[in-house]
Formats: structure tokens, C-alpha cells, sequence
């Protein structure tokens, strides 16, 4: 997204380009919860959650926002299709959107005949979570051996022996 706003603004900042991103997601996210919500006071409240974090602040997290809010409400209107996909482009943008799914499946047990059970499967939730990402960590650092000059702030140079 960084390089296609990179390419509409060739001749602006680098920080301009950012903030225009963020402002343009920003606005895509409270016109699309504006059409499906369709009140003003959420959508004001909307708008006042998202203008520190993104605007004022920089966070990404707006960037994924728009199609967050449109698979929900179109969850909510019964429409999977559409859900799945825009739940898809979310997580592609950015991967914290499936941290919802494993959440989500605690509260979204109708059959949970206790709050026992929905504590149970929200921890069981939160474990699988943990091991997941820390196995993918694990398999996607790769160190280097101990002879390897690879890693060094220096270059191959600041390892040779007489250097130490």
C-alpha cells in the first residue's frame, strides 16, 4: 500500500505520503461504518476512536480497518461470501485480524453450558495462539553458525582476528 501511495505522490515526503495513506484509510473506515451503521452517535464515536491513533499518532492499524468493518457488518447481514473476503484482504494487510479468530471462538460457542467452559476455551484460545506464532517464529529465524562472519554490525571485517 506504502509503494502504491509512493507512486501516486512521487514529489511528496516520505512522511507526507504516510500520512496520506492514513488519512485515505481513515476515511474509507468511517464512510463504510457510516453506510452500515447509519447513526450518528457511533459513527461520531467512531470517528473520535480512530482520529488519535491514526492521524494524530501514525498508527498502522487503520490500514486494515475498512474491510474489518465491512466483513462485520456483512457477518452480520448474513452474507459469508462477502465476510470471508473482506476478512481475507484484512488479514493480508496485516495479520493481527486473526488473532480474532481464535478469540472469537470463546464467545462464539452456543452450546457453552457454563462460564467455566467459555474461560476454558478462551485460555485453550490464547495457548494455541502463543504456540502458533512462537513455532513461527522459531522456524522463520535462522542463526547464523558460529564460524559464520554472517550477522556481524561490522562486515566480515570487524570479525577477523585481529580485529578482536
Amino acid at each position: 500500500m506504502l509503494l502504491v501511495a509512493r507512486r501516486l505522490l512521487p514529489a511528496a515526503a516520505d512522511l507526507t505520503v504516510a500520512k496520506t495513506l492514513l488519512a485515505t484509510a481513515q476515511l474509507a473506515s468511517t464512510l463504510l461504518f457510516a453506510a452500515f451503521c447509519r447513526r450518528t452517535g457511533p459513527c461520531l464515536c467512531f470517528v473520535a476512536a480512530v482520529a488519535l491513533s491514526a492521524s494524530a499518532l501514525g498508527y498502522l492499524d487503520i490500514l486494515f480497518a475498512a474491510p474489518l468493518i465491512l466483513a462485520l457488518f456483512a457477518a452480520l447481514d448474513e452474507r459469508p461470501a462477502l465476510s470471508s473476503t473482506a476478512f481475507a484482504i484484512a488479514c493480508l494487510i496485516k495479520w493481527q485480524p486473526l488473532l480474532a479468530v481464535f478469540y472469537g471462538f470463546a464467545g462464539a460457542t452456543p452450546f457453552s453450558p457454563s462460564p467455566r467452559f467459555a474461560l476454558l476455551t478462551g485460555a485453550l484460545s490464547a495457548v494455541s495462539t502463543g504456540a502458533f506464532f512462537y513455532a513461527l517464529y522459531k522456524l522463520s529465524v535462522v542463526r547464523p553458525a558460529r564460524d559464520s562472519q554472517a550477522g556481524s554490525a561490522g562486515g566480515p571485517a570487524a570479525t577477523t582476528s585481529e580485529n578482536r
